[in-house]
């Protein structure tokens, strides 16, 4: 059937998205949890923060739309 061939390839896709948002996600809260942050200035500190949040916002919301396809 193609409806169900086209949301399975839509779903397929949101997944590899949340995926891939997932481990960039990992990979900025981790660098704001090391000693590399230190040598970021306090602007762009305070920007990568409120990236992460966006981000886990984001990916919270790409999880529900998962969950009810």
């Amino acid at each position: 059937n193609l409806i169900h061939k086209q949301m399975s390839d839509f779903k397929d896709r949101l997944i590899d998205e949340q995926a891939q948002l997932e481990e960039k996600l990992n990979k900025l809260d981790a660098f704001l949890m090391s000693d590399k942050v230190k040598a970021v200035d306090d602007v762009q500190k305070a920007l990568l923060q409120v990236q992460a949040t966006a981000m886990n916002t984001y990916n919270q919301c790409l999880k529900e739309r998962i969950e009810r396809l």
